[in-house]
């Protein structure tokens, strides 16, 4: 729990295909994840994001998206 009152900077890079695609997870800058190949689940493709934690449930959450930006290339 390294982050616990600290501001985190979160970034998903993607690339929504069945053959060459990718999802890339970054915190602060520094890459944790990366999935290649097939990310495209069926004829279907949505963007989902929220708060998910294991620690204690705080009365107030907050989550701030600044510069999102979703497109279709």
């Amino acid at each position: 729990m390294d982050n616990l009152n600290q501001w985190v900077e979160w970034s998903i890079k993607f690339k929504i295909s069945t053959t060459d695609g990718y999802v890339k997870l970054f915190r602060n800058g520094v890459q944790l994840a990366e999935l290649d190949g097939n990310v495209a689940f069926g004829n279907s493709v949505y963007f989902k994001v929220g708060i998910y934690t294991q620690c204690e449930v705080r009365k107030y959450t907050e989550m701030y998206l600044k510069n999102l930006t979703l497109v279709s290339l």
